[in-house]
């Protein structure tokens, strides 16, 4: 049985033309007397009779009523809401007729009507307002014969559990079931260092639970619940410690009850929860479907309910197209009115849906006389999606929703766009605050330095966490400490050769600047020994090259020597070498630093000096020639043949270089070398022929300037006057000085010389002419003045013996066998004599283990011949040091490279070759940082 609607039913009617069978053939075309060739006006009336609402919209319009169907019913209507207005048979109040629509627009289709066997639909048995809301949702009941089976995988309230989901579906989650932080389980314990409240008791990192903040200052902190950090709209500040304890976390954003503002205000992950509707509108009820081609109640659903069966909201101005299989003018029926003829496969549901996933075509069966298309059959139309590998929705997806989440409910949520877990949420706990999936994202600690830029890099709700210092800033110094003759604190440091007068600045003093250690070349062995001045004790003993002898004291204290490394007794020509040994904050071996060998085989170093640069000079004996070395790591910086037999060097203040040349087996012709370091050359004039007799060995340099030769076979010390070039000799007249070794200056200008022959110390005052001699030991080889005020004489005997000023003898220490030691052994000529040298050495101890030090800068005045150096070093326990960093010349300096420590060590030195000058410092200052 076929309906159509007449074309003249009167408004409010329905009239139904019945038309019976004949057995013979319509000559029109059918017994629908061409109605099946309907014109588009025709069919407008195929969405039903229009209802009788007592008004012809037509002839009096209701004023700012939309009423597209006639039905009285639309948006601004006073008979109310139309929840498809393109069809007058559904509106609210509507009564529900069995046509697959939501006739009354009550959210159900076809209420008491029976249903087609098979089909599928929504459901939900839960209370009012609750479906959509926490886990609660909707599910689906399948018709079995022509009643609704049970509603299937529906989500009901339940009983709240503690599982960050709201159970039971009242807009709280977890509510009663969480510990002080809002999390489920015992309390956390608070974790020192963080700048967290993480035990959730109001104070961050307190005392009580063994923290300390240790004065740190503008730290990123946050003193909500951790969890609640970096979401929504919850963002950390900066605290600062006060007492041990950090104060208030300024600037921080934290949890505050939900409101309705499109934002996550108690920052649990969800935005206006249990306030907003279903389309995230605060202030408005849940939206009705309409249908319009859109999802207006936000279920994922478009037109549900409302839509014709072909799709379509009205089927107005639709033909129908005979022989597509298609039901085009949308009345429920595929090709009514057409013949029967062609394929009859048919498919009355929206087109775009055929043949995709569980939808497929039906087929057409021929009315009793085989003339018209009936009704058809067997079509699978879009149902709604269940969880059966199916995609029964028709949609391109199987068991996925309109929503996009997994109808069978087992997948865990993932970061992904997509509801996963079907609770309404979608990617719930896994973005950060920007946005960004968090297994995509590396910690702001991660990234290292790069990344403390004042940015929320990894967007959790805290900014520079861990890689600001403590003092909030990013690689920049926190702390400042000054010493200055302002501040009138610079005797804080110690002093050395630096005026006791510190009002000024720092200045050079009178008193000798102090190395404290002797070191004794023990040419049978191959060793040095190292000896305390002050405490006249020995230090060590270190290995060194093959027949050391010559040594020099640098301007770091450090030592240098020369070894001859003398040719064999077979005869074999040896290469010889110079090796460096540190001084202090080293232990055994371990300061003998390197030694590298110089010159050919066979050309026996024999003389060594420090200049004022600290560069190491080093002469040949048959090889006749200078080296300067770098005072770091001993490398040969250049060659200067110089065509003299060198036996012994030191360098004045001047930077000329001399030579003692002691010719053998020509004795007698000995001759004084001066080389100038800056020009690079011999000085015009040089070598003077010592006048009368010349065998010079030992040589020293007094504070004027002058050159003093130990004049070995010839039994007098000479002198010479570089500005007059004079050549004078002076000798006692008993006992004979026989075989005068090794020479050299006190601080008093008195020269201080040995004679191996004799046993003999010999001290001349040059200004009177007067001569003191003094026993001493077997064979004495060198003598040495330290600062301390003793004279010190190494001896072939393998003993040290040393004196007082006024030649008084003090003692005797044992060293290696057969020293050999000449030139400067001590560092008091470079630093008393040649320079005058003063230094401050201050400690600084910043209370924590791991200070990085920053910065020293300094103001200094340095007058011509003058000059500042400045050194560094750190220590954890201001025993055991670094490597020291310097020296450094031009203020400021970073000291980056140092490494990290708790305590560090600033060394001023002070150095001048003018007699009268001295350079001024009067302020140092030093920054630094902790992590």
């Amino acid at each position: 049985m076929r309906f159509f609607a007449h074309l003249s039913v009167p408004i409010g009617l329905v009239a139904l033309l019945t038309l019976g069978c004949s057995a013979e053939p319509d000559p029109i075309g059918g017994p629908d007397h061409g109605l099946d060739q309907a014109t588009p006006t025709d069919l407008q009336d195929l969405d039903g009779p229009e209802p009788d609402h007592g008004t012809d919209p037509a002839v009096d319009p209701e004023p700012g009523c939309t009423d597209r169907d006639g039905d009285g019913r639309g948006q601004g209507c006073s008979l109310g809401f139309d929840c498809n207005d393109h069809n007058p048979l559904m509106y609210e109040g509507a009564e529900e007729i069995c046509d697959r629509l939501d006739n009354n627009c009550n959210g159900v289709v076809d209420e008491g009507c029976p249903c087609d066997s098979g089909s599928i639909q929504a459901c939900y048995q839960g209370p009012a307002g609750t479906e959509g809301l926490g886990a609660c949702r909707a599910g689906w009941q399948v018709c079995i014969g022509t009643e609704w089976g049970l509603c299937e995988s529906q989500v009901l309230p339940q009983a709240e559990r503690c599982d960050r989901v709201d159970n039971n579906c009242d807009g709280l989650t977890d509510e009663g079931l969480t510990n002080a932080c809002g999390l489920c389980g015992t309390t956390p314990i608070e974790r020192c260092g963080d700048v967290l409240d993480n035990d959730c008791d109001g104070t961050i990192d307190e005392a009580e639970a063994g923290c300390d903040c240790e004065g740190r200052t503008n730290q990123p902190c946050y003193s909500g619940p951790p969890h609640t950090l970096g979401v929504g709209v919850c963002r950390g500040g900066r605290a600062d410690c006060l007492e041990g304890t950090y104060g208030v976390c300024r600037g921080e954003i934290r949890p505050t009850p939900e409101i309705c503002d499109g934002l996550d205000n108690d920052c649990d992950g969800l935005t206006d929860e249990g306030l907003a509707n279903r389309c995230g509108q605060c202030g408005v009820p849940n939206p009705r479907e309409i249908c319009d081609g859109l999802d207006n109640d936000c279920d994922g659903l478009t037109d549900e309910g409302l839509a014709l069966p072909c799709g379509r909201c009205s089927a107005a101005g639709l033909i129908e197209i005979c022989g597509n299989g298609l039901d085009d003018d949308c009345d429920g029926h595929v090709d009514d009115g057409c013949l029967c003829q062609g394929d009859p496969a048919c498919y009355p549901g929206p087109p775009a849906t055929r043949g995709i996933g569980a939808c497929s075509d039906g087929q057409l069966a021929c009315d009793s006389i085989g003339e018209f298309w009936e009704r058809c059959s067997g079509a699978v139309l879009p149902q709604p999606e269940i969880c059966d590998g199916l995609d029964n929705d028709c949609d391109g997806h199987t068991d996925i929703s309109p929503l996009g989440c997994s109808m069978c409910q087992t997948e865990p949520e993932i970061c992904d766009g997509v509801d996963n877990d079907c609770d309404g949420h979608t990617d719930e706990y896994l973005r950060n605050s920007c946005g960004a999936c968090l297994t995509s994202v590396d910690p702001e600690e991660s990234c290292g330095p790069d990344c403390c830029n004042g940015l929320d890099d990894d967007c959790d709700g805290l900014v520079d966490e861990t890689l600001v210092n403590s003092c909030g800033k990013c690689g920049e110094s926190c702390y400042t400490r000054t010493w200055s003759s302002a501040l009138d604190n610079l005797d804080e440091g110690q002093i050395n050769g630096v005026d006791e007068d510190l009002s000024d600045g720092l200045r050079i003093g009178t008193l000798p600047y102090q190395y404290p250690y002797l070191w004794v070349a023990n040419s049978g062995e191959a060793t040095v020994t190292k000896i305390d001045t002050g405490r006249f004790e020995v230090i060590a003993t270190y290995p060194v090259g093959p027949d050391p002898s010559r040594t020099a004291v640098d301007l770091d204290g450090n030592l240098w020597v020369v070894n001859q490394a003398f040719t064999t007794s077979g005869g074999t020509l040896r290469r010889g070498s110079v090796t460096k040994i540190q001084a202090e904050d080293c232990t055994g071996f371990d300061c003998v630093l390197f030694t590298r060998t110089l010159g050919e085989p066979g050309a026996i170093p024999r003389g060594i000096a420090v200049d004022d640069t600290n560069h190491v000079w080093v002469g040949t004996y048959e090889g006749r020639t200078l080296y300067e070395l770098d005072p770091d790591n001993g490398q040969i910086l250049d060659t200067y043949p110089v065509g003299l037999r060198v036996y012994g060097l030191a360098v004045d203040s001047d930077r000329i270089l001399w030579i003692s040349n002691l010719e053998q087996p020509n004795l007698g012709e000995g001759v004084l070398g001066a080389f100038d370091i800056d020009a690079r050359r011999l000085v015009p004039g040089s070598p003077w022929l010592i006048s009368g007799c010349s065998n010079p060995y030992g040589i020293a340099l007094d504070a004027e300037g002058s050159v003093w030769l130990g004049n070995w076979t010839c039994n007098n010390v000479v002198r010479f006057d570089p500005a007059a070039q004079e050549f004078t000799s002076y000798a006692p007249a008993e006992p004979v000085l026989s075989e005068v070794r090794g020479a050299a200056v006190d601080g008093g200008g008195n020269v201080w010389v040995v004679a191996g022959a004799s046993n003999l110390l010999g001290r001349l005052d040059p200004s009177e002419e007067i001569w003191q001699t003094f026993a001493t030991c077997n064979g004495p080889m060198g003598v040495g003045v330290a600062a301390s005020g003793t004279i010190w004489v190494p001896c072939w005997n393998s003993q040290v013996w040393y004196y007082d000023l006024e030649g008084g003898y003090l003692g005797s220490l044992p060293v290696g066998i057969n020293p050999f030691s000449y030139s400067d052994m001590t560092g008091f000529a470079l630093t008393n004599l040649v320079l005058r040298t003063g230094s401050w050495t201050v400690l600084l101890d910043c209370g924590y283990p791991d200070c990085q030090f920053d910065l020293v800068r300094w103001q200094a005045s340095t007058p011509s011949g003058t000059r500042v150096l400045v050194r560094a070093r750190t220590s954890l326990d201001s025993e055991s040091w670094s490597a020291q960093e310097g020296p450094f010349e031009l203020s400021p300096v970073e000291l980056g490279d140092l490494v990290p420590g708790r305590f560090l060590e600033v060394s001023v030195t002070l150095h001048t070759t003018e007699r009268a000058a001295s350079p001024l410092v009067s302020e140092i200052e030093v920054q630094w940082q902790r992590p």
